[in-house]
């Protein structure tokens, strides 16, 4: 698992609580996950990337991530932006492909 270092990054998140959850949420935004990073949630190694395609050639990505608090653990899906996209490639977090994913599966 790993923690944010939000000493040692580059780019900023504005300072804000965001509160999530998976009862009344089907996606979390960026601001979410910040949230629970600074709440002590840690970040697991491997993330799943989804894409959606939508209309033509554009697509949604939506990352899948199980976070750890002490004894407990969490599966969040976050809509990516691109802080989350800049913050998962700083973190040096493995992403695999939801198809591939499925293929070990």
């Amino acid at each position: 698992m790993i923690k944010l270092a939000t000493e040692t990054t580059d780019f900023e998140y504005p300072d804000v609580v965001h509160y999530w959850s998976s009862e009344s949420e089907q996606y979390a935004g960026g601001d979410a996950l910040i949230t629970l990073v600074n709440q002590g949630w840690t970040i697991s190694e491997t993330i799943i990337c989804e894409r959606y395609w939508l209309n033509g050639s554009r697509s949604r990505d939506i990352y899948h991530m199980e976070l750890i608090r002490d004894d407990d653990g969490i599966s969040i899906a976050v809509l990516v932006n691109p802080y989350i996209r800049n913050l998962v490639k700083h973190m040096g977090l493995k992403l695999v492909s939801y198809e591939a994913q499925l293929a070990f599966d």
